[in-house]
């Protein structure tokens, strides 16, 4: 069986916000959160009105590389095609899609 990632997609809102940052807000350090999560910093939507259903737009890699990969014949009539997607707070999607 061969298999290849033929598209992906991605986007990170441009606000950074690290441990240091929080802890100006609430008791806790840096090396507290980053002991316990891992997490050295995490990304903040910079406006009001903008929710994470918006940051899809820019992540559609996903699809238009699949279009690209069936016009291209990377994609056949029988290929077996995972799309898998994540989100923030641990939210993800999958398919397997048979064309």
């Amino acid at each position: 069986m061969r298999a290849r990632i033929t598209g992906a997609g991605h986007f990170l809102p441009s606000r950074v916000v690290t441990n240091d940052d929080l802890s100006k807000l609430m008791p806790t350090t840096d090396e507290w959160i980053h002991q316990r999560t891992g997490i050295k910093e995490r990304r903040f939507i910079e406006h009001d009105g903008i929710g994470a259903s918006d940051l899809a737009v820019p992540a559609a890699k996903i699809p238009i590389g699949i279009s690209e990969s069936w016009k291209s014949g990377a994609i056949k009539a029988g290929s077996t095609v995972l799309m898998a997607a994540f989100g923030a707070g641990f939210t993800w999607g999958s398919a397997i899609v048979r064309f």
